[in-house]
């Protein structure tokens, strides 16, 4: 979905699993991410955890951490800062395919096989691809991550 709390207001996540939600070590994210915890557990998504994101160092993550903590709200992954993130988006182009092997794609790919296991999904049965020429379909909202029942 969307950055932000807008989606909130009209209960769109409302028939969710699992909410990730994606927090940077600001304090503009974090009180966004309280707020969206918030909203989530008046909706009844039964789980949610966070994603820290464009963490430095393990003092960024401790901070995330401390800041959810009172809120009940986990750090499921980590997402290291990565210079090819901006340079894949100066150039419009999916990070995957800019730079397969960069950290934060490797971060990702782990978060994507985390949730699957933690889904209970049997081997094989989800593929990852993305939005670039090399994927089997881009996901119809124009996310360039898809998990696609094969």
């Amino acid at each position: 979905m969307e950055a932000g709390l807008e989606l909130f207001g009209r209960g769109t996540p409302g028939a969710s699993d699992l909410l990730l939600i994606v927090v940077d070590p600001s304090r503009w994210s974090i009180e966004t991410a309280v707020r969206i915890s918030m909203l989530a557990r008046e909706l009844g998504i039964p789980k949610l955890a966070a994603v820290a994101n464009k963490v430095h160092d393990e003092v960024d993550v401790e901070w995330i951490r401390e800041a959810l903590r009172p809120h009940h709200v986990e750090v499921l992954a980590i997402v290291p800062y990565d210079s090819e993130v901006t340079a894949a988006d100066h150039r419009m182009r999916a990070l995957v395919d800019e730079a397969p092997d960069s950290p934060a794609v490797k971060a990702i790919a782990a978060v994507a096989d985390s949730i699957a296991a933690g889904l209970a999904v049997p081997a094989g049965v989800v593929q990852y691809s993305h939005g670039g020429a090399a994927a089997a379909k881009p996901g119809e909202d124009g996310c360039p991550w898809v998990v696609d029942k094969v």
